[in-house]
């Protein structure tokens, strides 16, 4: 018997070793009731620091919106364990916008230093006012020998002076940047990388917003040495350097850039979109590289044995107006030199207006709606104007000031007006009357059914193309993408009849082809493209 109770007392602890203990979250906020509090949903912790101490492997560090600075709130380190460290709520942009890290100039905001991996989450934070001198690296977030992932941040108006990345650096490591917005930073002095330094590392960069960095030296938008970030689905605009006002590749490094926009960035010498120099080399495809500007090689710069590699790319002035003295260019196939016709672009304009989805026939995204639309319930409502009215006349860089003047007042009521009780169904796509020829223009050998039909079966050129928001091309009736619905679109249609399936033969989107799905295509029949 007492042998019995040993081996069960035994199992159980055997058990409880390997049974891994409930996630916990772990609420931060800057006017929690306690100094410095319990981390509990009523007592919060005030600092962010004392969140990430208490915090172990698989929790959750939750920050409540509001302005953290001061001592805990600046220099964030991880301390090498996986936990996420999030807004409130990291899908919605005003959350984001009011969870502000402002270490005031006295540090960073994140140093991740300790061989984090993929499980350190960063998510749905704006960090602004970092600060770094006598040539440190990474003002915003300073990444050493980490995979860390950074998700859904702003990042802005930080300074790295004398160093590598105002907004980020990447430094020995492999981490992974999604669909944040990384603008205004600068790196100072002799720095490089205002927005995104690369060093000695393989980040892969997604999604992002790169705009209105500034780099003394190189990579305004991003400075990449020794180094092979993969740069997929990026807006690469309005950056300055001195050289690679957009990106700088060198000392050899092999960068990709895939699917992004590359433009209206400047560059004092070399290299006003891309420079690759130093024995740099990078590889541009489905991407469009335009009204960039420098006195050597507006669109891309190449010298001292940098290598470039472009396909299926919509270049400013084609390979002509390449800077290529050492002649190590490879122009590959399926490259044009067309207007690329973005939505509002105008170099004259205010940056933060431009839309860089393309124009077409055939329906484009409506930002203006999703902008709008601030709850994202997918129709413009008294809850929008409720979010709008909460900031009247407030100043700030504010989701609310759909005009970008800084404050939210009577010309973004105008605005909303114009939208009130529109619905993303019938007015979140829109049409216009020329259709981009970067549409169904990239690499053919790359999977195009991430983005919305119709199409012609072939990814979009440019920052959206492969993705939900990807202008088309086309009616949603031509299976074969003839240019006609006949009667070889009508046998496609009957051979998925009642299939319970998403794809585009169900046209309704119900997941299922049948009655409702036949009348739309008897609708479409006969169709032709002009």
């Amino acid at each position: 018997m007492r042998v019995r109770k040993k081996f069960l007392v035994a199992l159980l602890l055997l058990i409880s070793a390997r049974t891994p203990a409930a996630a916990n979250i772990i609420y931060v906020d800057c006017i929690g009731p306690n100094d410095p509090g319990a981390g509990t949903f009523e007592d919060p912790f005030r600092r962010i620091q004392d969140g990430i101490n208490a915090a172990s492997a698989g929790d959750t560090v939750l920050i409540r919106p509001g302005i953290y600075t001061g001592t805990g709130n600046y220099n964030l380190d991880p301390q090498g364990k996986s936990v996420t460290i999030r807004s409130s709520d990291p899908n919605d942009p005003s959350i984001i916008a009011q969870t502000i890290i402002d270490p005031n100039q006295q540090g960073r905001g994140f140093y991740i230093h300790n061989h984090e991996d993929a499980n350190c989450i960063v998510s749905g934070l704006t960090i602004r006012n970092a600060y770094v001198s006598s040539g440190d690296n990474g003002a915003g977030i300073y990444c050493y020998n980490c995979s860390a992932v950074i998700s859904k941040c702003i990042i802005r108006d930080c300074v790295a002076e004398g160093g590598t990345g105002g907004g980020i650096c990447f430094d020995y490591n492999t981490a992974t940047i999604t669909d944040c917005t990384i603008t205004g930073n600068t790196a100072g002095g002799y720095g490089y990388g205002g927005g995104i330094g690369c060093r000695f590392s393989s980040p892969i960069i997604i999604g992002c917003t790169i705009r209105g960095n500034n780099a003394m030296i190189t990579g305004g938008g991003i400075d990449c040495g020794a180094s092979e970030p993969n740069i997929l689905n990026c807006i690469i605009t309005d950056n300055n350097a001195a050289g690679g006002g957009g990106i700088n590749c060198y000392y050899p490094d092999n960068t990709n850039i895939i699917n992004c926009t590359i433009a209206a960035n400047t560059a004092d010498y070399f290299g006003g979109g891309v420079y690759c120099w130093s024995e740099g080399s990078v590889t541009i495809k489905n991407s469009i590289v335009w009204a960039n500007s420098a006195p050597d090689g507006e669109q891309l710069g190449m010298d001292f044995e940098g290598m470039a590699t472009v396909t299926y790319c919509d270049v400013q002035g084609d390979q002509a107006d390449v800077f290529d003295p050492c002649e190590l260019l490879v122009w590959g196939q399926g490259n044009i030199g067309n207007d690329p016709c973005f939505a509002l672009f105008d170099t004259n304009s205010d940056p933060n207006l431009w839309d860089f989805h393309l124009q077409s026939k055939y329906g484009r995204w409506n930002s203006t709606f999703y902008r709008i639309d601030f709850d994202n319930s997918g129709i413009i409502n008294l809850a929008d104007f409720a979010e709008l009215a909460s900031v009247w006349l407030e100043y700030g860089n504010l989701r609310e000031d759909l005009d970008y003047s800084g404050i939210v007042g009577w010309p973004d009521i105008g605005l909303f007006a114009q939208y009130y009780l529109a619905n993303k169904f019938e007015d979140g796509w829109i049409t216009d009357i020329t259709t981009s020829l970067c549409i169904d223009a990239g690499d053919p050998n790359i999977d195009w059914s991430s983005e919305p039909w119709p199409n012609g079966k072939r990814i979009n050129i440019g920052a959206y193309g492969g993705t939900s928001q990807a202008s088309k091309n086309g009616n949603l009736a031509d299976f074969d993408v003839n240019g006609t619905v006949n009667l070889f679109d009508l046998l496609e249609f009957c051979s998925k009849w009642l299939d319970v399936q998403e794809g585009i033969v169900n046209l309704n989107l119900n997941g299922r082809v049948d009655f409702s799905d036949f009348a739309i295509f008897a609708q479409n029949w006969l169709w032709k493209k002009q």
